[in-house]
């Protein structure tokens, strides 16, 4: 644990749930970050907006209740703050931050820390290389992987949906399948697999598979409708949000594979 800001108190404590939902969160740290900003605290802002900061009721074994400022995050990130913190380039930013969201939530931040999210092992599959792919795949996919190894795979679910999305739309315009705008990720699939890549295919099981990706496709696009940032929800937990993200590289890790070659 890195202790950016101990404004009293000292020892162990207990997280409380979130004190606000995603939406309200990402208000109060996104009005935390100009305010800052205009208060010449440029390296606490630009720092506050890396990292994937949420706002807890805590307490102690004395039963005093306080509010902490935590965030866990990735081991490459966590070893980044360590040596900026070691060096004393963060010398002010915790209690800067800790100043700023009390300004706006009217309650005491006893504590600002980072931590290191062992979750953040559960590595993504590796990024296909697309060959021919449009720049929406393109960034799509990009923005996804830095979301992840920024620590925050929650918010990268419906980059890799719009990756896989794009992709299917962008094969199906190359193999002159006809597809409408409206069309699912589940129902480009069921179409894409009228190509001969996958209709010489006689294993029984591997037929199975195929099957069962379709039902994924449907599945991650009712995530992305109701637990991605695609629309307010509540978002995944990371550990299912790594799921989803990895499902999705990994269908289309098989794609490209299976229907590289087809392009012309």
């Amino acid at each position: 644990m890195i202790r950016l800001f101990q404004g009293g108190g000292a020892g162990d404590f207990e997280l409380f749930g979130p004190l606000f939902n995603n939406d309200e969160k990402n208000k109060i740290l996104n009005i935390a970050c100009q305010l800052l900003a205009r208060q010449g605290n440029s390296n606490a802002g630009d720092f506050l907006k890396k990292t994937p900061f949420e706002i807890y009721n805590a307490t102690n074994k004395f039963n005093d209740e306080f509010w902490v400022v935590q965030a866990s995050v990735s081991f490459d990130q966590f070893m980044q703050i360590n040596e900026l913190n070691e060096s004393e380039q963060l010398t002010g930013v915790g209690h800067q931050i800790a100043q700023a969201i009390e300004d706006i939530i009217n309650k005491h931040i006893r504590f600002v820390i980072v931590e290191l999210d062992t979750d953040a092992g559960l590595n993504p599959v590796e990024t296909p290389i697309i060959k021919y792919s449009s720049n929406t795949v393109e960034q799509a996919l990009d923005d996804a992987r830095q979301l992840v190894l920024s620590g925050k795979p929650n918010n990268a679910v419906d980059r890799t949906h719009t990756a896989i999305h794009g992709y299917l739309q962008d094969k199906c315009k190359h193999l002159d399948i006809k597809f409408e705008s409206t069309d699912t990720i589940a129902r480009l699939f069921k179409l894409i697999r009228s190509h001969p890549a996958f209709t010489k295919t006689n294993n029984l099981e591997i037929k199975k598979i195929n099957n069962s990706i379709g039902a994924i496709l449907d599945a991650l696009n009712i995530i992305r409708n109701e637990k991605s940032l695609a629309h307010p929800n509540d978002l995944l937990g990371k550990t299912e949000a790594m799921l989803a993200i990895n499902c999705s590289l990994t269908i289309l890790n098989y794609l490209e594979k299976k229907l590289g070659s087809s392009f012309h």
